[in-house]
């Protein structure tokens, strides 16, 4: 008994010891936590600053270079080919809403078969008679508004431009593909090859507006 009683302090001592190093080492974990996540931000923060600093870099560089080509009266080649592109696309398109609506009038007054101006075949089903003539004619007229606005984006230089462009041209290649027409797949790739060039870096780094 007394060798127990002897015993019983020195566990006490020895669990406050254990508790005093288990408190120690969490406090010193929080610590080192705390000081890991204030690097993480200062990096992070660094990080950030750095490529701020390149992209108003690399603004500043853009900018002086499309003033001195303003001021000069250059325009680089490519961007031309893409204005003077899409100036012929929406010609073509504005071409094609004409002859639709043209079909649908005749075919309103004469009551004769519609032809397909695309391609060149009698028109069947719902683009078979006026009404349908009309609205396909109404929808590429549409599209050739929008073919215009985005040509007279890229005119100003203006970014939003390349969606606009881009867009005309997806939603006119998709159904071209899928009904499998000869003529209809050449103007879809006509319209995709002017997206894709909208988007070559020497056209889209001068289109930032």
């Amino acid at each position: 008994m007394p060798q127990n009683s002897e015993d019983r302090p020195l566990a006490r001592g020895l669990g406050r010891a254990a508790g005093r190093a288990a408190q120690s080492f969490r406090e010193n974990q929080r610590a080192d936590d705390a000081r890991l996540r204030a690097e993480r931000a200062r990096l992070t923060a660094e990080d950030e600053e750095r490529l701020e600093r390149r992209r108003a870099d690399r603004e500043r560089d853009l900018a002086a270079r499309d003033a001195a080509e303003s001021d000069a009266g250059l325009v680089h080649p490519l961007l031309k080919v893409a204005c003077l592109y899409w100036l012929a696309v929406t010609v073509v398109l504005v071409g094609i809403a004409g002859a639709f609506l043209w079909n649908g009038a005749r075919a309103q007054d004469s009551g004769e078969p519609v032809i397909d101006p695309l391609t060149g075949m009698e028109s069947v089903g719902v683009l078979g008679g006026a009404t349908g003539q009309f609205t396909m004619g109404t929808a590429v007229a549409l599209l050739a508004a929008a073919s215009l606005w985005g040509w007279i984006g890229l005119l100003r230089r203006r970014r939003s431009a390349i969606g606009t462009l881009t867009f005309i041209a997806v939603l006119l290649a998709a159904p071209a593909f899928l009904r499998a027409n000869g003529l209809l797949i050449i103007l879809a790739v006509v319209m995709l090859l002017g997206a894709a060039l909208v988007w070559l870096p020497p056209v889209r780094s001068r289109v930032r507006r």
